[in-house]
């Protein structure tokens, strides 16, 4: 069975749960090609979301409206067809009898007209004598005092009115500042007095910091929130930069990065270009001490990934070689620069006993780097930004997911659940920088 065969099988898939139809090549087929699992998760995604729409259902008055409507209508035809008497429908003669009312109420003339009396009496028209107005000269300048008086109040009215709405107008829209982060300051002794990076959980501040001139070292520290005290994370200071980045599920992770080296590349005689390499360490730490015979013993950093960073190779507003990082339980997702230019996201896992091997999410081609990974709990559910910069020197910016779906495949009359991975676009609009 080839691949077309099988997504022909698989658009019908509903319809194979019978016992006339043979699904073993479909299986076989399944189990050795990756394409044809990844059309079946797409079907499968569909199927569950139009599943998961809600059910149409029309409104409880449709009904009602609709054989109102036909009674107006029918009205309408008995009018405009007086010689043709055709009785109303049985189903229509009480919404008749409703419009009948409602009209006979609408319309005075109508109602009576339609009204079931008697012959009317002759009444004779009494003629009454006209009499003459006795309104004299002072009554008439009475009536014209209040014309006038209410002339003014009116003028005066929409004066006072208008002065009020120039005055709402000209007022300013008052902009309230938004509510500040909560500070907090904290003062402890170190030999390390220039913090230059800093993350924090509910009990303690990991910081990296450099002394003075008499002691250029750099060191991580965790200063406890509650005695006020710093104690040293290394057993001896660095002489490289460290940035500390992230902490989370008992873990600590920070970069050295090295000194910058310059290396000339001429190819030309008297021109020469200079190379700004930098090699770079991602290091780990346990924050949760291990127990040797009932004491607690501190943890020893562990190298993550190490290598070289060319600013030269890379795109030009990347300067660092790490671009983000996230925790997922005790793995650790990477987004990184490789020495040629090359961005990756690979996951690692964090621990010696660990049984997770480090796996690459994507990766991508020159002048496009990944950035801002993030993930849910167990890490089903991956997603990332990828950056680039087009012929107008405008940024752009895309997000990718990766998941990990459970698809249900017909089987022999039965259902085989099958897990398969989905990496795909999900925000194509190239203005979606961070997920």
């Amino acid at each position: 069975m080839n691949c077309t065969e099988a997504q022909v099988l698989l658009a019908a898939h509903r319809d194979l749960n019978n016992d006339d139809v043979v699904t073993a090549e479909l299986d076989a087929h399944l189990e050795q090609c990756a394409s044809c699992r990844q059309v079946l998760a797409n079907y499968s995604l569909i199927g569950e979301q139009v599943r998961s729409l809600p059910a149409l259902e029309p409104p409880p008055d449709m009904y009602s409206k609709l054989m109102q409507a036909l009674a107006v209508e029918h009205s309408q035809f008995i009018q405009r067809s007086a010689s043709v008497q055709l009785p109303p429908p049985e189903f229509l003669k009480p919404y008749m009898r409703e419009h009948a009312q409602s009209s006979s109420k609408a319309d005075p003339l109508a109602a009576f007209s339609s009204a079931d009396t008697g012959p009317l009496p002759v009444i004779k028209a009494v003629h009454k004598k006209r009499r003459h107005s006795s309104l004299g000269q002072f009554a008439a300048i009475g009536i014209a005092a209040v014309f006038f008086i209410a002339l003014m109040m009116g003028g005066i009215t929409s004066l006072l009115l208008a002065a009020h709405d120039h005055i709402a107008t000209s007022q300013q829209l008052a902009i309230h500042s938004p509510t500040n982060v909560a500070e907090a300051s904290y003062t402890t002794s170190t030999l390390y007095k220039n913090v230059v990076s800093a993350v924090a959980d509910r009990t303690s501040i990991y910081y990296t910091a450099y002394g003075d001139d008499s002691n250029t070292g750099w060191m991580l520290e965790q200063l406890d929130r509650a005695t006020k005290i710093s104690r040293p994370l290394l057993a001896q200071a660095s002489t490289s930069p460290l940035i500390v980045l992230g902490s989370a599920n008992g873990w600590l992770v920070w970069l050295q990065f090295d000194e910058p080296k310059f290396s000339k590349l001429g190819v030309i005689p008297s021109h020469t270009s200079r190379s700004l390499t930098r090699t770079w360490s991602l290091h780990y730490l346990s924050l949760v001490p291990d127990q040797v015979k009932g004491s607690p013993v501190l943890n020893q950093p562990m190298t993550l990934r190490s290598g070289t960073f060319d600013q030269n190779a890379t795109a030009s507003w990347i300067h660092t070689p790490i671009q983000g990082i996230w925790f997922i339980q005790n793995t650790l997702l990477v987004a990184m620069v490789d020495e040629n230019g090359v961005s990756h996201l690979v996951r690692y896992p964090l621990g010696k006993n660990n049984d997770f091997k480090a796996t690459e999410i994507a990766k991508t081609n020159a002048e496009h780097i990944i950035t801002s990974p993030t993930a849910n709990s167990d890490g089903s559910q991956i997603y990332w930004a990828e950056e680039w910069r087009s012929d107008d020197a405008n940024l752009h910016s895309n997000i990718w997911t990766r998941q990990v779906l459970e698809v249900r495949i017909p089987s022999n009359n039965r259902v085989v659940r099958h897990k398969t991975t989905v990496k795909q676009l999900f925000l194509e609009d190239g203005m979606s920088f961070t997920p």
